[in-house]
């Protein structure tokens, strides 16, 4: 079993901002492929800071904004073949916005080198409008969901990931980057029914961030890391050239096939 964190500097959070006032909607900072900018973590000065996704409604400065978190994994020093693979995180607990049942997405990214606010709009296979559900998107998650109250200390999740994810990894292991976004479920499905109209109005989750953090802080040693397995499973085919096979169980020898 192997386990990575992302790259130095390479856990970050971007946001598209519009006007509200140009007639413009949540959907117009989603599909856009411009105008994002730098939040909470930007590249060129690490601090620490948590990675986030989410949708804001900002009447208070009639502003719309999608913000997305994005995570590369270098994985170029690994080998063999991945069969199960796990994101496991720690919730951040210090905003008090987020984190209140709302849920995320893990999808595909294609970043290249290191992670900039070029990124935002680089999810892989991603559709010019609508929903990612039922797409060529990379779905490396089902919905997830966080749950909890500001303050206490983060507690951990751990999140199994899909054969997608699993195909992926295999395919920059050895070689290369698993690319990740985290996306809001509003931002995944394109719908952003639920936000209101109040003055700070905010769907989405907060992670722990993957470095800077000091000693004594909340998300100290707590960042996001990838929990891959390699094995057979649970089945061996074609086996040839064994006179005896001893000690098997689970039903007996009539379990083993094609010997």
């Amino acid at each position: 079993m192997s386990t990575v964190s992302p790259d130095s500097n390479e856990g970050n959070s971007y946001m598209r901002l519009v006007d509200q006032t140009a007639g413009h909607s949540l959907v117009d900072p989603r599909n856009s492929t411009s105008n994002a900018s730098n939040h909470w973590h930007a590249t060129s000065s690490p601090t620490g800071d948590e990675i986030g996704c989410g949708s804001l409604n900002i009447s208070m400065i009639n502003t719309w904004a999608i913000l997305r978190g994005f995570m590369r994994f270098d994985l170029s020093s690994l080998s063999g073949t991945i069969t199960s693979a796990k994101f496991k995180f720690y919730n951040d607990t210090q905003n008090g916005l987020m984190n209140d049942g709302d849920k995320f997405y893990l999808v595909g990214g294609t970043f290249g080198g290191s992670i900039t606010v070029a990124d935002y709009s680089n999810i892989t296979n991603r559709p010019s409008s609508g929903t990612y559900a039922g797409t060529s998107v990379r779905t490396y998650t089902s919905a997830v969901e966080i749950n909890i109250s500001a303050g206490g200390a983060p507690q951990l999740f751990e999140v199994s990931l899909t054969s997608e994810a699993i195909t992926d990894i295999n395919s920059a292991v050895g070689s290369g980057n698993f690319d990740v976004v985290m996306v809001s479920e509003e931002d995944y499905l394109s719908d952003f029914s639920g936000l209101l109209d109040n003055n700070i109005q905010i769907q989405g989750c907060d992670i722990c961030g993957a470095d800077g953090y000091t000693s004594g802080e909340a998300c100290y040693n707590k960042g996001p890391v990838l929990e891959l397995s390699t094995g057979y499973g649970n089945k061996v085919y074609n086996i040839s050239a064994i006179s005896t096979i001893n000690g098997i169980s689970s039903g007996g020898i009539s379990k083993v096939n094609e010997v």
